[in-house]
């Protein structure tokens, strides 16, 4: 990205970060991982700290929850992905991907992607919430009980490795390079509960650097194309198969929108 050219971004709040960025040596795992957000998405954001609540606070001064369960949910890379590719897509080229050493990564997303799906179609017609009624179920589907004690998948520590690998470096790489990007211990990582305020980074623009470095790490660039899919082939088909577990058992029945019924039937006949 030439210096001072801010092109269109998935993480718009952090434009002027940014351009900063764009003027210091290095930085080739953020630049990449801004690439695929920037690819990904059809909408433009113009502007920054807007106003996003009742109470007139602005992105920059919400809190984990608040930015997960608020109407602010909808300015997360998270939403917007969800909002452009569809949910199967989302899943198929990010969260089911995420290994489960960052469980905590896939569960902000998947919150905040519930969240997100929950107000659009609150506010829109009946084609709209029946939409809204199908991402629903998917969306709890990979987050319930049964799949967050999947088993590790073959191959685990590998793609854990590699995961947090890339992850790590795309924090160092940004405008933030001394953020901690998780709390890890072993082939264990948490949430950070605790931003260091001399960091200047809000809560917001951490968990949109969350979502771009996550969203590039779960391609595993460093690992062969082949050699990830089937390190990842357990885990992808133990989700392919709790979804449609939950959605042929759901009561009342979900009804699949014509946007994703190929989709499903695909998954059906081949998992992810």
């Amino acid at each position: 990205m030439a210096n001072g050219t801010v092109r269109r971004l998935l993480w718009p709040a952090v434009a002027a970060a940014v351009v900063l960025a764009a003027g210091c040596a290095g930085g080739d795992v953020f630049e990449d991982a801004l690439s695929l957000a920037d690819s990904e998405s059809a909408v433009e954001f113009v502007g920054g700290d807007v106003d996003v609540g009742a109470s007139g606070a602005g992105l920059h001064d919400l809190n984990r929850q608040e930015l997960r369960d608020g109407p602010a949910v909808q300015r997360l890379g998270v939403a917007r992905l969800l909002g452009d590719l569809g949910v199967m897509e989302m899943l198929d080229s990010y969260i089911v991907n995420i290994p489960t050493g960052a469980y905590f990564l896939h569960n902000f997303e998947i919150h905040a992607a519930m969240s997100a799906s929950r107000i659009m179609g609150d506010r829109a017609d009946d084609e709209a919430r029946i939409v809204r009624d199908f991402e629903q179920t998917v969306l709890i589907a990979l987050d319930g009980d049964a799949l967050n004690r999947r088993p590790a998948p073959t191959g685990a520590d590998r793609l854990h490795d590699a995961f947090f690998e890339v992850f790590e470096q795309c924090g160092r790489d940004s405008p933030w390079p001394e953020v901690k990007m998780a709390d890890r211990e072993g082939n264990a990582a948490g949430d950070v509960l605790y931003l260091d305020p001399a960091l200047a980074i809000s809560m917001y623009e951490y968990r949109e650097l969350q979502h771009v470095c996550g969203r590039y790490a779960a391609t595993y660039p460093t690992l062969d194309p082949e050699v990830r899919d089937e390190l990842l082939a357990s885990q992808r088909a133990y989700f392919a198969q709790g979804m449609l577990d939950r959605l042929d058992n759901e009561l009342p029945v979900v009804e699949i929108p014509a946007r994703y019924q190929a989709e499903v039937d695909d998954l059906r006949a081949n998992g992810w």
